[in-house]
């Protein structure tokens, strides 16, 4: 199951006008939850966090203290507008930035303002006052059926972000891990990712060596007891997973703070190592 990415307050977007904003200039901290709130208001429903989550759908927009670093720079770099404020516990998506959406595994997006992208079908329109929502479909996205069979170590945040930049469809050929795979590696087959009850199921086949890449945030507190499955960090934020041959493994959190609290220290190791943290 894929995700939904809300943008409100896009530059040129129906809302910024409903509330006297300026078309194109950059926005203010706060500004956003404003638009939340509007919408909320007008419709009786966000389109966003908490009021799609109690339809059990899954969204971009991330909120809280437990918001990560890599995630952050997600939406900072590729998901916002140059100038807009930065900030630390509030992840909103701020411009509809297909390819990273797609390879983060988003399937809507719910927008102010009408998109021109061939990637993306209008599904449906919702209108108040001056204002119209679009809902987009998104084809093709990222949903745990990604088999990369090229790598590229790069834990040079720099040269990621010029990357991405210049072309966000790299992210849907290349995967940019922190170690190299070994071996010849062929492209997985019948790939499969669903959410279960304390994890996700992942199922896949190949005739040798294989990695599925998942939108899926990577950190050393996931876990699978397949002896013959390797979890590893790409593309900065996602799960990569080696297998061979016949894949079918649940991939679990296991975290405790008191006594198995290691892996978190392993995250933050690699956020320093990345270049994440100061």
């Amino acid at each position: 199951m894929g995700s939904v990415a809300t943008v409100w307050g896009a530059k040129g977007g129906a809302l910024r006008q409903e509330l006297s904003l300026p078309a194109s200039t950059t926005l203010e901290p706060g500004q956003f939850e404003e638009f939340i709130a509007y919408v909320g208001n007008k419709t009786g429903n966000d389109h966003d966090l908490i009021d799609l989550w109690r339809f059990n759908i899954p969204t971009l927009s991330e909120y809280g203290q437990s918001v990560s670093r890599q995630y952050m720079f997600y939406i900072q770099n590729f998901l916002s507008e140059s100038g807009d404020p930065t900030e630390v516990s509030i992840a909103f998506p701020r411009k509809a930035n297909v390819g990273v959406m797609a390879a983060m595994g988003v399937c809507f997006i719910v927008i102010d303002r009408p998109l021109s992208d061939s990637r993306v079908t209008l599904a449906l329109t919702e209108q108040f006052a001056h204002t119209t929502l679009y809902l987009y479909e998104i084809a093709d996205p990222i949903l745990g059926n990604y088999s990369p069979v090229s790598f590229e170590l790069d834990p040079n945040l720099s040269k990621f972000r010029a990357s991405v930049e210049g072309d966000p469809g790299v992210l849907a050929r290349t995967a940019y891990v922190q170690e190299l795979v070994e071996g010849t590696v062929v492209p997985a087959r019948d790939a499969q990712m669903a959410y279960e009850k304390g994890g996700v199921h992942v199922t896949a086949s190949n005739e040798g060596t294989s990695v599925l890449l998942l939108p899926l945030q990577f950190s050393h507190c996931l876990s699978t007891r397949d002896h013959g499955v390797k979890l590893s960090r790409a593309n900065l934020i996602f799960t990569q997973i080696k297998f061979h041959g016949v894949l079918d493994t649940k991939i679990e959190w296991e975290f405790d703070f008191w006594r198995g609290s290691d892996c978190r220290v392993q995250d933050v190791g690699d956020m320093r190592l990345l270049g994440l943290l100061n």
